[in-house]
């Protein structure tokens, strides 16, 4: 029997057909385990693979545009909101950059192919600051969009304790001592407090003649640049004695447990808050 040869173009076509299924198939499974091709880049902002990116010839072959129309808000006394136009197509990254006052760019933050906003913070009080921001792929770095400022308020101004009846104010009214109690039982309220000197004063639950602490805030900063703070407890019930420095607003909290006698408190780097 004779054997039936095919035509030689058909073995080509065949063979072509092979090549392009073949170059489809490693095509699609490009970016497989990063969302899928976005652009010239992988969806979650990886660069394409030295397999991949042959089946992109038009990508990677220059910086990509840069951005444009930034906009910078302050969200918040401490944060600013930017916003520009993506107008690439090839980018990896976008590269925040921020100068303050008179100072030279720098980078500060980044973001992935295809986002346009981002925030950046923490921002310093009554503070001028510029931003602008570029594209970036494996060629390099695109031009800068235009250059957008915020400036952040003031810090707000200390306010010394003001004394009453639950805060005992201490030392020149820089620190605030109140202090809270619960029985057994289920009894609780806010400590009544007498002032004794300037670093010191005593607290009273059910009367003023049953004295059930003593507390003391030092300033030991010659010594350990601290503030410290003392207490002695003549009481078992729950107590929580939390002091506050106003200048800074940190706080303290000491907590005495239920049916425990009250256990000595002699915190010698309360406040590393000097001067």
């Amino acid at each position: 029997m004779q054997k039936i040869r095919y035509p030689q173009i058909c073995l080509q076509a065949l063979l072509l057909g092979l090549l392009f299924a073949a170059a489809a198939e490693a095509r699609s499974g490009c970016c497989s385990h990063h969302g899928g091709v976005c652009g010239c880049s992988c969806c979650d902002g990886s660069p394409l693979s030295s397999i991949c990116a042959p089946y992109y010839p038009n990508c990677g072959s220059q910086p990509p545009q840069a951005p444009y129309n930034l906009t910078a808000e302050l969200s918040s006394p401490t944060k600013v909101l930017l916003r520009w136009v993506d107008d690439s197509t090839d980018e990896t990254s976008f590269r925040i950059e921020r100068r303050a006052g008179a100072s030279i760019f720098q980078e500060v933050s980044s973001v992935g192919t295809n986002v346009t906003s981002a925030t950046v913070a923490p921002l310093a009080p009554d503070t001028s600051y510029v931003f602008r921001v570029r594209a970036r792929n494996a060629q390099g770095d695109s031009a800068t969009t235009n250059e957008a400022g915020v400036t952040t308020p003031p810090a707000p101004k200390p306010e010394p304790c003001s004394p009453s009846g639950t805060d005992l104010c201490l030392l020149e009214s820089r620190f605030k001592v109140e202090a809270t109690w619960r029985t057994p039982d289920g009894g609780s309220g806010m400590a009544r407090v007498v002032k004794l000197t300037d670093d010191s004063g005593y607290l009273w639950f059910f009367a003023a003649s049953n004295i059930e602490a003593i507390v003391k805030v030092l300033d030991g900063c010659a010594l350990n640049n601290r503030f410290w703070v003392f207490a002695g407890g003549l009481t078992n019930v729950e107590t929580v004695l939390t002091v506050t420095d106003s200048q800074t607003g940190i706080m303290k909290t000491y907590t005495n447990h239920q049916r425990t006698p009250f256990q000595p408190i002699q915190d010698t780097s309360a406040f590393e808050t000097c001067p």
